[in-house]
């Protein structure tokens, strides 16, 4: 879904850049005899470029920092920015078509939870033993 985004990104930046570069094309295909007002003359000729590279630049940029805030960048932080409070779904089984089992894990505890379409249910609940006791 990220590549389908920069490449339409990277297409319209490509579009605008060559309707950009035909503006001047137009002027020239038009003869001197013909009673219109015209803009004076660039002083140097290919000065095009310039603003088509910072549109570019602009543009990779912008889907750069959205692609890093998005994803790649986001993923090694996202395990520090995790606190207890978390839920984190250790289990989980279907008993019926509406009706399922759920161990789940939330603030240093475990809860065991039935779960129908019209209700949740705490069947159980214990605390987990914290990291300064351990396993012996």
């Amino acid at each position: 879904m990220r590549s389908a985004l920069l490449h339409r990104m990277v297409a319209g930046l490509l579009a605008c850049a060559s309707i950009v570069g035909t503006g001047l094309a137009w002027a020239d295909a038009l003869p001197g005899s013909l009673p219109l007002r015209r803009d004076p003359e660039p002083l140097s000729d290919g000065g095009l470029w310039i603003p088509t590279v910072l549109l570019l630049g602009l543009g990779l940029a912008a889907g750069g920092y959205a692609w890093w805030r998005r994803g790649a960048g986001a993923q090694p932080h996202s395990g520090a920015r995790r606190t207890d409070a978390a839920v984190t779904r250790l289990s989980s089984q279907a008993l019926t078509p509406h009706a399922s089992v759920h161990a789940v894990q939330w603030n240093g505890e475990e809860f065991l939870l039935a779960c129908t379409t019209q209700q949740v249910t705490l069947l159980a609940r214990r605390s987990l033993p914290s990291p300064e006791e351990g396993s012996p």
